[in-house]
């Protein structure tokens, strides 16, 4: 029998889905309306009984003794002790609806049977036996009185009143040649037991109602928490109603922002559950329930999406760029060539659910404001377009929870603003329509995959044929096979992954189903029969360790150092001529299914992890190539680490150069983590991983530049030659008229990355050589210069890598040394910032743009991006989801 905490049985469950049939004010409307039929309270009277049943055999009957007197025999004593309950039978019981009151328990025809002993004194003669008693045509009535807590909303139950009725009682004396002397006053005694036990019957029954289901009622929860944004208060509003047909329940039934909770601005509509009976409970849902779900995820929002180029899948020939939006709207990729798009897609008003008989249906309304993405990671606004579709909803039921599957119908689009000028939203329309079903919507109906892996791997279970004797009274002697066994079908409703301090992930699946078929055959004598089952396992938990490890070469790996498997029930249906005779022995052949599936599970869980899972973890990179010259070590430095709320992993993160790799003579900081939940993941990404990639391009000289005349714009009034210098270096054009010059600059040492609070900064120090070129083709030095620069620096990231901008400040020119003299540096200092913001930054820009990526495994990306900077390292949090293959 299924039961819930303490082992308190469902029918409890049941009674508490009967105790929410609340009244609700004069103005409160519920959200939720749960209602029990007559139906589902049979079904809490019979699993109710069969546990008051077992409270009564375990009823303590008090001794009791006393005097009599018999004509020609005179005075003496007798006592019954040691009273034990041998049986209880209630078969016959109901429960009945009483209109604005409560419910009413009867049971009737019950019976009970108790075994004792006895002793009797007469002057000096001692006697003593034993004896049974026999209870019958016992009868017990009980009020229930259910009602709520208004300060907290929970919900109470009471015994309003308990009374019952013996019909006889009968004593049958032995072990003694004075038990007919106790069978003279009988009648006496029989008074006094039923006196006594009558009182204690109704103190079972009240005390059960106090002490199991009331404390039971108090696990209904008033509300529940859906994610880190929302929760739904099911508290109830009033005490309850009873009809003559059904218990209703009325629940507030509204979601709620963790964060800041207001009252929704609507209330709920008059809810008319149609009289259905067919079921045992019944839920009325209103639209309400889903528009405050709506409203406060809206206002939260969550219903906002970023679109980016990298979301948009590979094989599609549509691309969120300005090239390819030039094709539609022309002046978009004139007035922003060759640069990348972003739509930021919102919900502007919270989404309205209509509830109908034709199904569930809204119409969100939409705006989508497109940006072309500057150089410096910037963006400019391009146009707003306003979105409306028609949306159905797909609900389903779990066996805890209602599920949902959002489908759009064709979008349509206006433009209610654009910066760019007029133009016509028809082919961007079919654009759009493409876009939300491949992207967007696969984001809101997200599937938990690694839950579906498992119930496919279990799906695929290879189950053994078994065979078994049998002894039948009046039967005999037989032999049984089961064979062609076969997984028909599974299903895994519930799972929760957790971390294991110490040693890395638990893994429990609880409410999972298999339904097994096949075939059986018997053999008795020269008879054989044959024929098909079906096997329904219910209640199955499963229980899995996963520990957490890594290799020597850096890449992670996980075992299954425990597996446990159980079985709550299982229910074999057997067909064919002689299936009566198998379900004779059904508890043997229930045994052997059992035993065989709760090995085979964790057998395929095993299995699973070592060739599915410890494969999958193999996919994290351990090093990865950045460029022609640089790649990125990410192997872990020791075993992850699990603690109470979360799983760390230590990367090295070590920026190498790919042809010759050297230690790196600096270490990385400490870092203190904030504690931050409202990302599925995060990463923190100390000033070290910049500043080995810093120290690598600085050593391969990818940060040293050369600038000739050639490079100088025509336009400019400064040449790179002697006779241009002559204004403000007289010197130079003597001694070497009508030469070209050579700028060479370098930088001094590998620029640091400083993180504090909020900012990224870095001051680079750099020489610059000045050299003429003689007509020989030598060159000869002139000067040397040295240049400071303070920049600011911005690092974003999306689906799959980092990213930066640098944004420099004037250049600070120095003269350091001279063979032509002093000389102000002021025009070359001009001609510095022209080259280094332009053409310097502007490569090393490119480089930044095209980022490093992410430690993340095979078909993983992430989304809903969040960035913090503190001291000594960069915060990244993002939510993630499975790409399907």
């Amino acid at each position: 029998m299924a039961r819930g905490p303490d082992n308190t049985p469902r029918w409890a469950a049941l009674m508490v889905l009967a105790a929410l049939g609340t009244a609700v004010t004069e103005t409160t409307n519920p959200g939720i309306v749960a209602r029990i039929t007559q139906k589902g309270l049979d079904y809490a009277r019979q699993q109710g009984v069969a546990t008051l049943q077992k409270e009564l055999e375990k009823m303590e009957v008090p001794s009791f003794s006393g005097s009599f007197k018999i004509k020609f025999l005179g005075k003496g004593e007798y006592s019954f002790y040691s009273l034990v309950i041998r049986e209880v039978q209630l078969p016959s019981s109901q429960i009945r609806l009483l209109p604005n009151e409560g419910l009413a328990l009867s049971v009737t025809d019950a019976s009970v049977k108790i075994s004792g002993k006895w002793k009797a004194r007469k002057n000096f003669i001692k006697t003593s036996g034993n004896f049974d008693l026999s209870m019958e045509g016992v009868s017990i009535s009980a009020g229930l009185n259910l009602s709520c807590d208004p300060a907290s909303g929970h919900s109470t139950i009471t015994c309003s009143g308990c009374s019952n009725h013996i019909d006889s009682i009968q004593v049958h004396v032995s072990g003694s040649h004075l038990g007919w002397l106790i069978q003279l006053f009988h009648k006496k005694i029989e008074s006094s037991l039923q006196k006594a036990l009558s009182s204690k019957i109704c103190q079972v029954v009240t005390k059960s109602v106090s002490s199991r289901l009331e404390p039971f009622f108090q696990t209904m929860p008033v509300t529940a928490k859906i994610d880190n944004v929302a929760g739904i208060d099911y508290s109830l509003l009033a005490p309850p109603i009873a009809t003559t047909e059904t218990l209703d329940g009325q629940l507030k039934g509204e979601f709620f922002s963790l964060a800041h909770r207001s009252p929704p601005p609507f209330t709920p509509p008059v809810l008319a559950i149609p009289m259905d009976h067919d079921h045992m409970v019944y839920l009325g849902i209103s639209d309400y329930f889903f528009n405050t779900a709506g409203l406060v995820y809206q206002q939260a929002g969550v219903l906002n999406l970023t679109l980016k180029d990298d979301m948009i899948p590979k094989k599609s020939k549509f691309r969120l760029t300005t090239k390819y939006f030039g094709t539609l709207i022309p002046q978009v990729a004139k007035m922003f060539p060759n640069m990348s798009m972003q739509f930021l897609v919102r919900v502007s008003s919270p989404p309205h659910l209509t509830v109908s008989p034709a199904g569930l249906a809204c119409t969100p309304v939409l705006e989508a404001q497109a940006f072309a993405v500057l150089p410096n990671s910037s963006l400019a606004p391009l146009f707003l377009l306003g979105m409306s579709a028609n949306a159905s909803v797909e609900v389903g039921a779990m066996s805890d929870r209602l599920v949902g599957e959002l489908s759009l119908d064709k979008l349509l689009l206006e433009l209610k603003h654009s910066d760019i000028g007029p133009f016509s939203v028809e082919l961007l329309q079919a654009i759009m329509n493409y876009i939300v079903p491949t992207t967007v919507l696969p984001k809101v109906n997200v599937a938990k995959e690694g839950l579906v892996a498992l119930q496919d791997e279990l799906h695929r279970i290879t189950l053994p044929d078994f065979t078994g004797d049998f002894k039948i009274k009046h039967v005999g002697r037989g032999h049984y096979e089961f064979h062609s066994l076969h997984i028909h079908s599974c299903e895994l409703l519930s799972s929760a992954l957790t971390p294991l301090p110490g040693q890395g992930l638990s893994l429990s699946i609880s409410n999972a189903s298999i339904r097994v078929e096949g075939d059986w055959k018997v053999r008795k004598s020269f008879v054989r029969l044959h024929g098909s089952f079906d096997v329904h396992i219910k209640g199955m938990t499963i229980s899995v360790n996963l520990v957490l490890g890594s290799e020597p070469s850096g890449r992670p790996t996980v075992t299954a150092s425990s597996c446990s498997t159980h079985i709550r029930d299982v229910e074999v249906d057997m067909s064919g001529h002689l299936g009566w005779l198998l379900n004779l022995f059904h508890n043997q052949i229930e045994s052997r299914f059992r035993e065989i599936l709760e090995r085979k599970v964790c057998e395929i869980i095993q299995k699973s992890v070592t060739s599915d899972l410890q494969p999958y973890l193999q996919t994290l990179p351990v090093t990865t190539e950045i460029d022609s010259f640089a790649g990125i070590d990410y192997s872990l430095m020791e075993a992850p680490r699990a603690a109470a709320q979360m799983l760390d992993v230590m990367l090295k993160a070590e920026i190498f150069n790919r042809e010759h790799r050297t230690p790196v003579a600096f270490l990385a900081p400490v870092m203190s983590l904030p504690e931050e939940h409202t990302r599925m993941v995060y990463f923190a990404i100390s000033d070290y991983v910049f500043n080995t990639a810093s120290l690598v391009y600085h050593e391969a000289g990818y940060l040293n530049f050369s600038i000739t005349d050639d490079v100088v714009p025509p336009t400019s009034n400064i040449r790179l030659t002697t006779k241009s210098f002559r204004a403000f270096v007289p010197r130079l054009a003597k001694r070497y008229p009508n030469m070209n010059l050579e700028l060479q600059g370098r930088v001094v040492s590998a620029p640091v990355l400083n993180f504090s609070p909020g900012n990224l900064s870095l001051a680079p120090r750099m020489e610059v050589e000045g050299f003429v070129l003689l007509p020989n083709s030598a060159r000869e030095l002139i000067f040397q210069l040295g240049v400071t620069t303070n920049l600011s620096a911005t690092l974003t990231f999306n689906a799959s890598k980092i990213t930066g901008f640098l944004k420099p400040e004037k250049v600070q020119v120095e003269l350091k040394e001279s063979k032509a003299g002093l000389f102000n540096v002021e025009l070359l200092e001009a001609l510095l910032n022209y080259y280094i913001l332009n053409t310097l930054y502007s490569e090393v820009n490119a480089k930044l743009a095209s980022g490093f990526p992410l430690p993340l495994l095979k078909h993983i990306q992430l989304y809903d991006p969040v960035v913090q900077i503190h001291k000594d390292f960069l915060f990244l949090g993002a939510n993630i989801q499975y790409l399907r293959v």
